[in-house]
């Protein structure tokens, strides 16, 4: 297996990669939706949500990155919610919480190999980032965590203004760096935003999945610390 002989930083992805809902997205809504009278169970919620984040589109009419996320969340929160009963009259108070409930630390389970792939990365004096399409909440999770000393540098799409797979956000990023595109590893799940996004700028990419389906050109790891089997 060859490595990636030139890597001085590594990014990596958040929700998917670093992070994951505890103990599920429908879970967590199946909680809140309570609150307002609405009972609806885990599974049924898990599997809606997947088909309306499959759909949902950002608007780009909306310049604000902040206003444009939480507009982005309420139009998948409403379409869950839409397909399986009809939305609470006080549908913006219930979207807040949901807002509110998933930028706590709680909500989200650490990946079980993030600290001891920082510690790999740190000991080979390899540099670690946070590159994610995420929003500031993102932050606060990460506070929780107690990992604001293990990254480098965040960068957040929400605040840069691009999103994987734009290029412009690959660009900016190696720029903040002062590194050569060639010098960087991206690791993300996502094979589109995070592989092909990275690969396409130029970077170096690793796909963490368990299916192998993917793209047979892909480099993939089946678990975050697998990172070291590509490194030199």
């Amino acid at each position: 297996m060859s490595a990636f002989l030139t890597v001085k930083a590594v990014t990596l992805d958040a929700a998917g990669t670093l992070f994951f809902p505890k103990p599920s997205v429908g879970a967590i809504y199946s909680e809140i939706v309570a609150h307002y009278g609405v009972e609806l169970e885990p599974d049924q919620l898990d599997s809606s949500f997947a088909e309306a984040f499959k759909s949902a589109k950002k608007k780009g009419s909306i310049e604000d990155p902040e206003k444009r996320e939480w507009e982005y969340w309420r139009s998948i929160v409403a379409g869950v919610l839409e397909d399986l009963a009809e939305l609470p009259e006080n549908f913006d108070d219930l979207f807040s919480d949901l807002w509110t409930e998933f930028a706590k630390g709680s909500r989200w389970k650490l990946n079980p190999d993030a600290r001891a792939t920082f510690d790999l990365l740190e000991a080979r004096g390899i540099s670690c980032s946070l590159l994610t399409n995420w929003d500031q909440r993102v932050r606060r999770v990460i506070r929780d965590h107690n990992l604001e000393s293990r990254f480098a540098q965040l960068f957040i799409s929400s605040e840069v203004g691009f999103e994987k797979p734009d290029r412009q956000l690959f660009d900016f990023v190696a720029t903040k760096m002062e590194l050569s595109p060639n010098e960087i590893l991206h690791v993300g799940d996502h094979l589109n935003q995070d592989y092909l996004g990275a690969c396409n700028a130029g970077w170096n990419a690793l796909l963490l999945t368990r299916k192998r389906t993917h793209n047979s050109d892909s480099r993939t790891i089946a678990r975050l610390l697998d990172i070291q089997n590509h490194l030199q």
